[in-house]
């Protein structure tokens, strides 16, 4: 039986774990997953259950490993030692496949499966050093960031495969000398059978909250650093209430309680911690009538806001806000599913947000557009499918 095997710090029910291992395993082969014993949820390792054929290796580790720092870097240290000497000692694998959490362990991974002679593909979903030198983590010129970017691009240019996420991030890893046929582009991918609109006349999110009939603009997600929200919270403050026009940011996240101040203060803002403990994924997105997604210039290619599919499949446009080079600039504009803007513009936002507002017949249209852009595009089915297909030449058959 052909084994894979996947490397991933935590949250380890990712889509790309969920989905395609257990097509993998309904294949018949044999699926295993090397997680962090600690996970965003800090709470018990779900991948038996949602990969019951899968077989689950837990590093060590502290189990709630994101409420300090140093609960952080011991998680992400404990789980290099214990990756690795499961790299040096299990049984060879048809294939490892690298997703890019912890950050770099991928530059350690790669080189002990090649010591071994097992072929790796290497799964980019962020891309390190760099990411953490935009965060201001790493500054660009030190010792470290340095040494782990020239370990990142030996480790790169070694994969017999990498899969990215999207085009921008394409573009940055070949700038890191890797040929570009070895870089393949694999979008990201939502459960469009789990995630179906809702109503706004049924929609228990839009009454909980007081919506009414407003037009309500949501961000709603991870509020961190990758985000700007800078020129969001300015459009917020020139709303009037009166308008029927309301911007929301529903989430958390390092940056949470600055945003939140400034949504609050802002006449047509209002923020709201996260509401998927008592509602549905569904009916929460479905209770915007738009999404707004951004991601600061200077992280386009760095990642990609995969929540605008979530978004998508609930049925409703996108209004993004980022460089015209970002994948999801080029999805929105590709697809005419909504609007992009350039970054900072504020008049652009202000100008689209009332637009969306006024004409109900475009605006239904754009929801139906977008439901169907996910389906045919970014479902699950067809996301697993592209990842099968790139699997193949280890997989055997």
């Amino acid at each position: 039986m052909s084994l894979v095997r996947f490397f991933n710090l935590s949250e380890p029910v990712v889509p790309l774990f969920r989905d395609l291992g257990a097509a993998l395993a309904d294949e018949g082969h044999g699926v295993e997953f090397v997680v962090s014993r600690s996970s965003y949820r800090g709470g018990d390792d779900h991948l038996g259950t949602a990969v019951p054929n899968a077989r689950v290796i837990a590093t060590r580790g502290p189990r709630r490993q994101f409420e300090t720092r140093v609960g952080r870097g011991l998680a992400m240290l404990a789980y290099w030692l214990g990756a690795s000497w499961t790299i040096l000692t299990a049984r060879r694998p048809r294939v490892n496949v690298f997703l890019t959490q912890p950050p770099c362990f991928v530059g350690l991974g790669v080189r002990l499966a090649k010591l071994r002679r097992q072929p790796c593909i290497v799964v980019v979903m962020d891309v390190h050093p760099d990411e953490l030198v935009s965060f201001n983590v790493l500054s660009a010129s030190s010792l470290v960031a340095r040494a782990l970017d020239r370990l990142m691009r030996g480790a790169l240019r070694k994969a017999d495969r990498i899969i990215v996420i999207g085009r921008c991030m394409g573009d940055r890893i070949q700038a890191k000398g890797v040929r570009p046929q070895r870089v393949v582009v694999v979008p990201n991918w939502v459960d469009d059978k789990a995630i179906l609109p809702v109503e706004r006349s049924a929609n228990h999110v839009r009454d909980a909250l007081d919506w009414g009939d407003d037009f309500v603009l949501m961000y709603g997600g991870n509020v961190g650093y990758a985000q700007e929200f800078s020129t969001l919270i300015d459009v917020a403050s020139r709303i009037d209430r009166h308008e029927g026009i309301r911007v929301a940011v529903v989430g958390d996240g390092s940056h949470a309680s600055a945003v939140r101040a400034g949504m609050e203060s802002a006449s047509g803002g209002e923020y709201h911690p996260l509401l998927h403990e008592e509602f549905s994924l569904g009916e929460v997105l479905s209770a915007a009538d738009a999404h707004f997604i951004s991601l600061r210039e200077e992280c386009t290619g760095l990642g990609v806001p995969s929540k605008t599919y979530a978004a998508m499949a609930a049925g409703r446009p996108i209004v993004y806000e980022g460089s015209s080079e970002g994948e999801i600039h080029r999805t929105v504009t590709e697809h005419g599913i909504g609007a992009a803007i350039a970054p900072g513009d504020g008049d652009a936002l202000l100008t689209t947000i009332r637009e969306l507002a006024a004409d109900k017949a475009a605006w239904r249209e754009l929801c139906v557009r977008s439901r169907e852009v996910v389906e045919a595009e970014y479902s699950a089915e067809m996301g697993v499918q592209r990842y099968l297909d790139q699997l193949r030449p280890w997989l055997g058959r």
